[in-house]
């Protein structure tokens, strides 16, 4: 007599499906909490290779700041909004800042003429890239090398400090203000300072123009690198010597809160 065939019906199919995609997912969960147990900032070489750069001493300092803070401060959350919806994913920021080892540092206190954005792996603290970004017109009031004003409000057009997350990547094109056929979005990270800049629709594009609508916009040689390096949970930080905003960011007075 021929030996009795199991029997594999669909839910013999689903029940190894699920064990399979329990193992997949178990693995990837291993392999994450590894790169996140192993990607703590290197603030010593992140230091040594800031002072290597064209970079204010204020930025440098203050770059450390926020890289300490997030690092440091488990009850901070960032958040990450989808392309499509307003809703937000809160994410605890010193994960991602482990996971995606990425770090931008914009000195807006540097001429738009010259390189002021610097991207860091902060685990290693190497430096990745560096480009020049454009800053706001403020409808006209900016139109000169150096910036001096900005500002969190819709239709101002000008440029937002403060700590920014890379969010997703998106096609461009669809609108006339976004002329790059690939655009980054953000997130901003702090209120009253950035947090309105998915509603300005403030990206990061690139240009061939000298000012942009407050857009971290670049010229279109270095826009792959920024959109890589940066999306899913990169964080930028955006400078600019202002007592004000010193005094009030969340992230440059971590032990005050």
């Amino acid at each position: 007599m021929s030996e009795e065939q199991p029997d594999r019906s669909w839910k013999w199919y689903a029940k190894k499906i699920v064990r399979i995609m329990g193992g997949g997912f178990v693995f990837l969960f291993l392999l994450i909490a590894i790169r996140i147990t192993l990607g703590a900032p290197d603030t010593d070489a992140l230091r040594a290779n800031f002072a290597k750069t064209k970079m204010s001493k204020s930025a440098q300092k203050q770059a450390l700041q926020v890289v300490d803070c997030i690092s440091s401060n488990p009850v901070y959350w960032g958040a990450i909004a989808p392309v499509i919806g307003r809703f937000r994913i809160p994410v605890p920021g010193w994960m991602v800042l482990r996971f995606r080892r990425r770090l931008a540092v914009v000195d807006y206190s540097r001429s738009s003429k010259s390189t002021r954005m610097w991207i860091f792996d902060t685990s290693s603290g190497a430096l990745l890239k560096s480009a020049p970004v454009r800053h706001g017109d403020g409808k006209g009031t900016q139109k000169k090398s150096y910036v001096t004003a900005f500002s969190n409000k819709p239709g101002s057009q000008l440029s937002s400090l403060g700590v920014l997350m890379g969010t997703f990547p998106a096609i461009g094109g669809l609108k006339k203000k976004w002329p790059s056929k690939k655009i980054l979005l953000l997130e901003g990270q702090e209120k009253g300072w950035n947090n309105n800049i998915r509603t300005r629709e403030i990206i990061i594009h690139s240009t061939k123009y000298q000012y942009s609508d407050g857009c971290l916009s670049t010229p279109i040689e270095n826009l792959s690198s920024f959109i890589s390096n940066l999306m899913l949970g990169g964080f930028i930080y955006a400078h600019y010597p202002s007592a004000k905003y010193k005094k009030s960011s969340k992230f440059l007075n971590c032990g005050a809160q």
